[in-house]
């Protein structure tokens, strides 16, 4: 009997595009109990590739990697069918909601931003299965994204768009626009992607932190980039307490030019640094009077927190074991081999990381064969397959024919020979055999003309906003002008700017009972959600 590992589904704890992150608890044998953190596909996204693919690059890459403000991956997994990343739960607040209650003071700022930094330095030199350096790049620093505990821990949360080169990565990074636009880099608005970019949004953070108001985008072009850093470093300035050289390191790390960064480890070094010299309370104690309180009058919205899954319990059944002669599947197969029954090779799966399951599943299968022979139990078989074919074919008034030895039968006499020839019956639906047969009396009558132009049925309003050239959506299920309606499910999204060959892309989840609305502007070759 195996046992199944369980998962009792607590609360919802925020919900994206593509997934959402629930908080559980881990049912073990013996009584053992473990509060974790499950990243669940929706379930208009686990049929897509593309989504898939993401989740199990998330969660491998995570596997790999080792510092304190990175959230520790337990294992990649499928409960009831569905993809799931089981991960460490951080019980503690964004800093997004801490904002909302004003500036975070000078000292602990600093040392949240070099936790962050910390991390981004250890995700980007780190090497992976193949010895080489991951390049990890988050491509989402945003105070959402990042996390504090009573304790004073720095968590940095979702990768699910991080970029990264390993041998096992299956999504393809393709140029396209990754991030919020809040925070992205003048260069990453021009699809330029580089560890720059994420210092540039821990720039942002560390001013929006200082002076509890917002930066705002920025512009890919020069001119307009500089007196927008200038003006908001006036307001940075006018902060109480503030230091030059504080005011000089964000300066830098929101320079137009990717080069005149400093690195994430660059920002860490001197972050630790100016903390030394400023005074005030540690982190961990400024957390302990302002994070705890806060936690116990958040919380997921009652919406989310009451998700449809809260107060269900999810399994994972492990895979049997082979049988001789097969091999098995491990996590981190493409549901593209797993629906054709196919199997990737048997390899002993790593309870270190997630990561390293998927990243050695190339590797060939050494299968014993039996030790005892058994070629007493097929010459028997044979032979009593041979006394049964010669009963069949014997007739009353004829002496039994006696097959000559298969060595002596010439090809000739095998060609001649159709009676010993087997046919294999392949049952066919009604539905199939009839459809040939309607659609040729409907050829016979009246021809059948394929639309040249797709009419969008009665579905959701899409609306776009700004100076656009053309827009449309497209999938599996055909295409769609913009504006305009379209049924729902997931799209691609793609947007021709005027005067000018480059388009934009993302994909988007149109939902029933809803208006999709983006504002699409030309200058940044960028499309963000309206209202």
């Amino acid at each position: 009997m195996i046992d199944a590992r369980r998962y009792e589904i607590l609360e919802a704890l925020g919900r994206g595009g593509f997934g959402t992150v629930y908080r559980a608890r881990f049912l073990g044998e013996g009584g053992f109990v473990k509060d974790v953190a499950l990243k669940l596909l929706n379930p208009d996204m686990d049929g897509i590739d593309e989504v898939a693919r993401r989740l199990r690059d998330e969660a491998r890459v995570l596997g790999l990697l080792r510092h304190r403000a990175i959230v520790q991956v337990d294992r990649l997994t499928r409960l009831q069918d569905t993809w799931a990343v089981v991960m460490e739960f951080v019980d503690g607040v964004d800093l997004k909601e801490i904002l909302r209650a004003g500036p975070v003071p000078l000292g602990p700022a600093l040392e949240i931003v070099a936790e962050v930094t910390g991390a981004l330095h250890v995700a980007y030199t780190s090497r992976g299965p193949d010895d080489h350096p991951l390049r990890l790049l988050h491509r989402d620093i945003k105070p959402a994204n990042i996390r504090l505990t009573p304790h004073g821990e720095v968590k940095v949360l979702d990768f699910g768009i991080a970029r990264a080169e390993f041998g096992s990565r299956e999504a393809e990074t393709r140029s396209m626009a990754f991030g919020t636009l809040e925070y992205m880099s003048p260069e990453r608005l021009d699809f330029q992607d580089g560890p720059a970019g994420d210092v540039y949004a821990v720039g942002v953070t560390l001013f929006e932190m200082l002076t509890g108001a917002r930066f705002g985008k920025t512009s890919a072009q020069q001119h307009k980039h500089g007196p927008r850093l200038d003006e908001q470093l006036r307001v940075l300035a006018s902060v109480p307490g503030m230091r030059d050289e504080v005011a000089e390191l964000v300066r830098r790390m929101l320079a137009w030019d990717p080069a005149a960064r400093p690195t994430a480890e660059g920002v860490e070094e001197e972050a630790l640094r100016l903390r030394a010299a400023v005074s005030g309370e540690p982190l961990r104690f400024w957390a302990r009077r302002v994070v705890a309180p806060l936690m116990d009058r958040s919380g997921p919205p009652e919406a989310t927190a009451s998700g449809p899954l809260t107060g269900s319990v999810l399994l994972e059944l492990p895979e049997p074991e082979p049988t001789r002669g097969e091999t098995a599947w491990v996590p981190g197969e493409t549901p593209s081999v797993r629906e054709r029954g196919g199997r990737t090779p048997l390899v002993p799966a790593e309870t270190s990381g997630a990561g390293r399951v998927e990243a050695e599943a190339t590797q060939p299968s050494l299968v014993q064969p039996r030790r005892r022979s058994r070629g007493w139990v097929w010459a028997l078989l044979l032979l009593l397959l041979m006394v049964g074919v010669g009963v069949a074919t014997w007739s009353p008034g004829e002496a039994p024919r006696v097959e000559e030895p298969p060595a002596e039968r010439t090809e000739a006499a095998q060609l001649a020979e159709p009676e010993v020839v087997t046919a294999e019956v392949v049952e066919v639906p009604a539905s199939e055999l009839e459809r040939p047969a309607v659609r040729a009396a409907v050829t016979e009558e009246t021809p059948v003309v394929e639309p040249e132009v797709q009419e969008p049925p009665l579905g959701v309003e899409v609306r776009l906003e700004g100076d656009f050239d053309r827009a449309r959506v497209y999938g599996d299920r055909g295409e769609y002008a913009l504006p305009g309606r379209v049924p729902p499910g997931t799209w691609m999204l793609e947007v021709r700017f005027e005067g000018t060959e480059r388009t934009w892309r993302r994909e988007v989840t149109v939902e029933e009972g809803a208006v999709l609305a983006w504002r699409c502007d030309a200058s940044i070759v960028h499309c963000v959600p309206g209202e």
